[in-house]
């Protein structure tokens, strides 16, 4: 029997059989495996990413870190690094592992019962606790912000980042004063009930870009302060005051941004639905195809009066307007997209390329059907090999978006 060992993210019938029993029966165990078993684990999966190159998905957190973390960010966690076992060839060691464990190397977290699928209850605890924590993050970039503006008046910058750095402390401030006002109004909406997980989750993730994309400019900042400081030694003290503040404002970064994926996860399930890919302005992804050359989208926006109107996109476009998959980031204009008023005729601005024979990407969960029509109707005129497995692609596709995979 065949194992997948090459990281072709096809999986062969025997890994997604495995995987998704295995998927079930880490669920009936508990949250994940204790800290020794755990690191048991990660032994494993660091012998295999030695051979094939590709970066591991996150290490298993501390017992501590276990106590503290909301429970449903370890089993997200640990699904993480069985899945790239799965994908890269390392799946047959975890599963044997994870089912040789006794019950006692089972954290089954503080009287919390274990349960498969994830509770309604599961997402009114992650949702506080989400907030909490980006509102924690910001409030480590203002004091950050704080101590550089004072400190920084009495250290030596170099000419070049004499008025860019005291610039940035004053933009990481703005930001984090900016963020804070946000997260307490919507604090305050949440425990009234004005907002539900879903709009709480895409606010929290603009305002986790927003703040990132300030710590990224403090972080290439440090790189020209090191370089100076390595022809003028006077100036090293500036430099090691913004890379100690921009390293631990990454650990607060990290913090926050698991809290949010564990909301995220857990409200896609509750939803029974796979998650949307999101731009600011409420436009989505309603198609992505790839290609080795790049990728091509359809989005779409849903007016008042339920009509769609759709416009195509291309790789650098989808990047910018809708960065990572269910990572909604502030979208740039979309004016000088060209927008049309059916199904159709948005079909019509994606045939000008075969995307039907493409790599299928993503389908919007409301649109699954009507793209399975039109894969079957652009696949008719094509040789029966090709369109057999493309045809199987799409298919994957459209299961994992019903399951809400």
């Amino acid at each position: 029997m065949s194992r997948n060992v090459s990281g072709d993210d096809e999986l062969n019938e025997w890994d997604r059989e495995t995987l998704a029993a295995l998927f079930d029966y880490v669920e009936a165990q508990g949250w994940c495996p204790m800290p020794g078993p755990w690191q048991r684990l990660w032994e494993l999966l660091l012998v295999r990413q030695r051979e094939c190159g590709t970066p591991l998905p996150g290490a298993p957190l501390s017992m501590a870190a276990s106590h503290d973390a909301p429970l449903l960010m370890l089993r997200v966690r640990l699904l993480d690094q069985i899945e790239w076992a799965a994908e890269y060839g390392a799946l047959e060691a975890v599963d044997r592992l994870l089912r040789g464990l006794p019950a006692a190397e089972w954290f089954q977290g503080d009287d919390v019962p274990v349960a498969t699928g994830t509770k309604v209850n599961e997402v009114e605890t992650l949702l506080p606790a989400a907030i909490a924590a980006v509102t924690e993050c910001a409030a480590q970039m203002l004091a950050e912000a704080t101590q550089l503006q004072e400190r920084l008046q009495t250290l030596r910058l170099p000419a070049l980042q004499a008025e860019e750095v005291p610039a940035l402390a004053l933009t990481l401030d703005a930001e984090a004063v900016g963020a804070l006002g946000v997260l307490k109004e919507l604090r305050a909406a949440t425990e009234s009930g004005y907002l539900n997980a879903a709009e709480v989750l895409r606010v929290l993730t603009e305002i986790d870009a927003r703040m990132m994309g300030a710590l990224a400019e403090l972080v290439e900042l440090s790189g020209g302060l090191e370089k100076a400081a390595e022809t003028d030694e006077r100036c090293e003290p500036a430099f090691v005051l913004v890379i100690e503040a921009a390293g631990r404002l990454l650990q607060g970064f990290q913090t926050a941004q698991v809290a949010t994926q564990a909301l995220r996860v857990a409200t896609t399930r509750v939803r029974g639905s796979a998650p949307e890919r999101v731009a600011a302005d409420g436009s989505v992804v309603v198609l992505e195809v790839g290609a080795e050359g790049g990728s091509l989208t359809l989005v779409g926006r849903e007016s008042a009066d339920g009509a769609w109107r759709f416009a195509r996109i291309t790789d650098d476009q989808s990047e910018a307007l809708f960065g990572e998959v269910d990572v909604p980031i502030t979208a740039p204009d979309f004016t000088s997209l060209v927008w049309v008023d059916s199904w159709e005729a948005g079909l019509k601005l994606m045939d000008r390329y075969p995307w039907a024979q493409l790599h299928a990407v993503y389908v919007h969960p409301e649109f699954v059907e009507r793209v399975r029509v039109a894969v079957e109707e652009r696949l008719k005129g094509v040789g029966t090999s090709h369109a057999e497995y493309a045809a199987e692609k799409w298919e994957r596709l459209f299961r994992r978006v019903t399951a809400g995979d």
